[in-house]
């Protein structure tokens, strides 16, 4: 996941939305991370750009991701019968254990 790379100090690229946009963060040491939206093109254009405090950036990633997962549990998205031949029922619940798990490792890291 690209919060454990940045926790160990790596800079991590992620696809964006749904347009040819990268997300890239970049540790710049123990408290802060480099924050960038750029384009995945020749020249790149830059949509926004920011030095962030790592612990809140990453609490609020994290708490935003548990959102999302248990939505997905209470509208019983993976309990539908199309999906469930695929994707196990219990996936979502094993996706809010490995952010609960990121969740103490940031508060350890940033006590």
């Amino acid at each position: 996941m690209g919060i454990e790379k940045l926790l160990n100090g790596e800079s991590v690229e992620i696809p964006y939305g749904i347009d040819p946009y990268l997300m890239k963060l970049i540790s710049i040491n123990s408290n802060s991370l480099d924050f960038s939206i750029v384009g995945d093109w020749e020249p790149v254009e830059v949509l926004a750009q920011a030095i962030l405090p790592k612990r809140e950036f990453f609490e609020a990633i994290l708490d935003g991701a548990a959102h999302f997962w248990n939505i997905l549990i209470d509208y019983k998205v993976f309990e539908e019968k199309e999906i469930k031949d695929t994707t196990s029922k219990e996936y979502p619940k094993l996706m809010i254990k490995e952010i609960e798990k990121l969740s103490v490792k940031v508060k350890t890291v940033f006590k």
